[in-house]
């Protein structure tokens, strides 16, 4: 089966790259005002806080707040709502991925939140960044090599060890892989997919 998708995932514990995006429920949004991250300088924290007050950010789904750090990189928060679930994760996690542009050199990292109370296990959270990730450049243009853009390579940042955390981000790839092709069927015109190409296409990826 080709690979349809062309962003390369690589987890960690540290975020690398131009850009760190921080996905964040509204509570883990509040420990981070009164706490800070550990991924965040004093002057970044003290920049997020501000930006929050003018515009009354709260992390509230479909919302995010950009800041240009000091040493040149970008945090981008990414608001969940009240609870970081696998939906609004992947759902967030995609929408940043229209913040950034598509070039293959551009690196960025998303930190996977952690569990909230009674939400989903953090092997879940992960799986749900890598998913968002991956599908966030989706573009269907039949013209085109490949209907899939994407900015450059991605680390997931996770608590979780290496191998496991590997293995569920190839699971989210093969996943997303799958969910691509059909959504190429599905914006493929009747024309230009009669019984011949969809036959081909099923023997593409037995």
């Amino acid at each position: 089966m080709t690979d349809r998708i062309a962003l390369e995932l690589f987890v960690s514990d540290a975020p690398t790259g131009r850009v760190t995006v921080l996905p964040l429920s509204e509570g883990q949004w509040r420990s981070l005002c009164e706490d800070g991250h550990r991924f965040l300088g004093a002057d970044e924290h003290r920049q997020l806080r501000s930006l929050a007050e003018l515009g009354r950010f709260q992390a509230q789904p479909n919302t995010h707040l950009s800041i240009l750090a000091g040493d040149g990189r970008r945090v981008l928060v990414v608001g969940l709502g009240k609870r970081a679930t696998t939906a609004s994760l992947r759902d967030g996690v995609a929408a940043s991925v229209q913040e950034l542009p598509d070039t293959p050199s551009f690196e960025w990292s998303v930190v996977v939140p952690p569990r909230d109370p009674g939400g989903p296990e953090v092997e879940d959270l992960l799986r749900a960044a890598a998913e968002g990730a991956l599908l966030g450049g989706y573009r269907f243009g039949p013209s085109r090599p490949t209907p899939y853009e994407s900015p450059g390579p991605c680390t997931l940042v996770t608590s979780l060890s290496g191998s496991q955390a590997t293995a569920i981000a190839a699971r989210a790839r093969a996943l997303c892989e799958g969910v691509v092709l059909a959504r190429d069927l599905v914006n493929t015109p009747a024309e230009d997919l009669g019984p011949i190409e969809l036959s081909n296409a099923a023997v593409a990826v037995a």
